[in-house]
């Protein structure tokens, strides 16, 4: 079998294999594997897994010359990943292949997420054959305790929640996948230069600076010939976090009113900017609503470290604070 084995730093997928090599404790008989791996067979196809931090694998079961073909594919121990497998996948025209996102149902959660803690088999996976593009998600029954489902109120790779993954969206309707569209929200604006999709360059919902693979050629971006060190590229690639920054007409306040909330928000300004308003990669918060739940985020590890130095009547009074800002916000 062929395999696509990147690593990146924390992510998802279903039919393929995780696999993660580590050391254990201190005893030479104890060992922790830091990757595992899902085998099966499918109807020929080609299995992708994408993680939910941003790592990308991919691998295309073997010909056999039966009508099951057997795959491995080896995936991370500690990250979350999600299935895609399509089939027809060799026809040159994408719109024909036959795309199926995965399910996995383990009796009590219904995910497309999961995690291994062993080696498994998933055996065969009856895909449809028939048909173009994409599909109803599969479920598959799971029993086997090493594949671990979850679910998460938050799924980066699928904003709408509809279980196919913002790569396989056609966003603006024009018959190409965002995967194949390099400008998927059709305003004229290729997306690499669009303010909508800077800082996320292949689309898949994963902000670049916890992106691993942020081109989604299956390789990780520190182990990429092309230049992915976007905090210091020196415009090698024009994806300089710190390139073009959005600038912003701030008109300072000539009279100043002691206000808990924006005492307490002075810290905010480091990263999103005076009185809320951001002129680099980070968002802007004026008018913020719903601080409580952005704070705290799992994809928003800075924002839940800094959460976690005020309490929850502080961040009351800089959310009242930032409401106040509505007027600046872009």
């Amino acid at each position: 079998m062929t395999t696509a084995n990147k690593f990146f730093l924390s992510g998802c997928s279903l039919s393929l294999c995780l696999l993660l090599a580590g050391c254990g404790g201190s005893s030479s008989s104890s060992t922790t594997k830091t990757t595992y791996s899902v085998s099966g067979s499918v109807p020929g196809t080609l299995i992708e897994a994408f993680c939910k931090d941003g790592g990308y694998f991919s691998v295309n079961s073997t010909n056999n010359g039966g009508d099951k073909h057997p795959f491995t594919m080896t995936l991370p121990s500690d990250v979350n990943c999600k299935l895609i497998m399509t089939t027809n996948e060799k026809d040159p025209d994408v719109t024909k292949h036959i795309i199926t996102p995965i399910l996995l149902n383990n009796g009590s959660t219904i995910s497309s997420y999961f995690q291994l803690s062993s080696d498994t088999d998933i055996g065969y996976v009856e895909l449809p054959m028939s048909g173009i593009g994409i599909q109803t998600p599969l479920i598959l029954q799971i029993s086997d305790k090493a594949i671990q489902v979850n679910k998460f109120n938050y799924d980066p790779l699928d904003k709408d929640g509809d279980d196919i993954p913002n790569v396989y969206e056609d966003d603006d309707d024009d018959g190409k996948y965002n995967k194949y569209d390099d400008d998927d929200d059709n305003d004229g604006i290729k997306d690499i230069d669009d303010d909508d999709h800077r800082y996320d360059s292949d689309g898949d919902g994963i902000d670049d600076r916890y992106d691993v693979d942020d081109d989604n050629d299956h390789r990780k971006d520190d182990d990429d010939d092309d230049d992915h060190d976007d905090h210091d590229d020196d415009d090698d690639d024009n994806n300089n976090y710190y390139d073009n920054p959005k600038s912003a007409n701030i008109t300072l306040p000539r009279t100043y009113t002691v206000d808990a909330g924006r005492l307490l928000g002075s810290q905010c300004a480091q990263c999103h900017g005076t009185n809320g308003v951001s002129v680099n990669k980070w968002d802007s918060i004026a008018g913020e609503d719903k601080l409580h739940e952005e704070m705290f985020e799992d994809d928003e590890p800075i924002m839940s470290a800094q959460a976690r130095g005020y309490t929850n009547g502080e961040i009351s009074l800089i959310e009242t604070w930032l409401k106040t800002l509505k007027k600046y916000k872009d």
